[in-house]
């Protein structure tokens, strides 16, 4: 299928659907219309619309909002990770769901100039149920774009090893949020490399630090947090977060490279927490359920830094942060038009509708 795509990734969370959902836009400002699915569905919610109260995958629901289309333009997805469905794949096994899939591509295929496949986390899942995006992909005879989220570095063996695997089946690559460091070896070095390798190199999209943030009520909610301090201002975005379990003049070389980050820090630890209010942190978090003095909640109030308190110790906070970030989802609108953006602005429009014909 000539123009039928597949955006798949070297790892999860990559930013398939901020890819997907640029690509869509620009298009369609083209006068190309576009039809999105996700096969496997990994995230399943129900259905708000649904009077039988359906499951449906969280992606597909976002997309058809997103794109302002309906059903028969974002199916829903032909396999759906429901809590059993894992069971019963290594017990009797599952109907084989390519067969659905096809008839529905196939049929987005008759009606829309480019129908697009979004993966569920990298390019392996799925195969439990013989249902992974190399199968799909060989099966239905779909072209590859490649996402690689290229924030501390290119995966090149991944690369290299998945267009071993499909061979010209695979397009190309889009390298995504690559930081200012490493945008010269990027251009330099790791493009020529890839090119040589006949992988063309089809956008590098930059790091943008909205894509990535959170508000501060998304990680309150996360943590099981208590709110001590100002708040209307959870609405806050955060953007990275430091931990501050070292020294104060340690943690203040740190907080000054790093902007509008959550400080993590002991409840116990006012000299740190004093630094991170006076510099203007997005938010407290307040570890081991220690409760601050009155000089910080007042000094916080003044300067409407939200401070929350959870239960948890410092590390294993700061390892639900990170994992919140990893899987952070672009939802805002802010985030849907700034990533819509960036996929306009960085990724080769002409050499992606050439190898589609579209």
């Amino acid at each position: 299928m000539t123009n039928a795509l597949y955006i798949g990734s070297t790892h999860p969370s990559a930013g398939k659907n901020t890819l997907a959902l640029g690509l869509a836009l620009s298009l369609r400002q083209q006068n190309i219309s576009c039809a999105w699915m996700k096969p496997l569905g990994s995230l399943p919610v129900p259905h708000a619309e649904s009077a039988e109260k359906l499951m449906e995958d969280e992606d597909t629901l976002f997309m058809r909002e997103a794109l302002n289309l309906g059903a028969e333009s974002v199916p829903p997805s032909s396999l759906l990770l429901t809590q059993d469905l894992n069971m019963k794949a290594v017990g009797k096994g599952l109907e084989d769901p390519l067969p659905g899939l096809r008839a529905s591509v196939e049929a987005l295929f008759q009606s829309h100039d480019l129908t697009m496949l979004c993966g569920a986390g990298s390019l392996e899942a799925g195969e439990i149920f013989n249902f992974s995006a190399l199968r799909i992909i060989r099966e239905l005879n779909l072209k590859l774009l490649l996402l690689d989220r290229a924030t501390r570095q290119v995966h090149l063996d991944r690369i290299l090893f998945i267009r071993e695997l499909l061979g010209d089946a695979m397009l190309g690559v889009v390298l995504n949020a690559v930081p200012h460091t490493l945008t010269e070896d990027v251009e330099s070095r790791v493009k020529p490399f890839l090119e040589s390798r006949g992988i063309p190199v089809l956008g590098t999209i930059p790091h943008d630090p909205l894509l990535s943030s959170l508000q501060v009520s998304q990680i309150m909610d996360h943590l099981s947090a208590h709110l001590l301090t100002t708040a209307g201002k959870t609405t806050r975005m955060v953007e990275n977060f430091l931990i501050g379990t070292m020294q104060v003049e340690n943690f203040m070389a740190h907080y000054r490279r790093t902007p509008k980050a959550a400080v993590i820090v002991g409840g116990d630890r006012a000299d740190v927490q004093m630094v991170a209010i006076e510099g203007g942190s997005s938010c407290l978090i307040l570890t081991g359920n220690f409760y601050p003095g009155d000089i910080i909640l007042s000094r916080a109030d003044a300067l409407e830094i939200p401070i929350l308190v959870t239960r948890d110790d410092t590390f294993t906070a700061a390892r639900k942060v990170e994992a919140l970030f990893t899987r952070n989802k672009l939802r805002d609108p802010a985030k849907v038009t700034q990533g819509a953006h960036l996929v306009s602005a960085h990724l080769d429009f002409q050499a992606l509708r050439r190898a589609l014909d579209i």
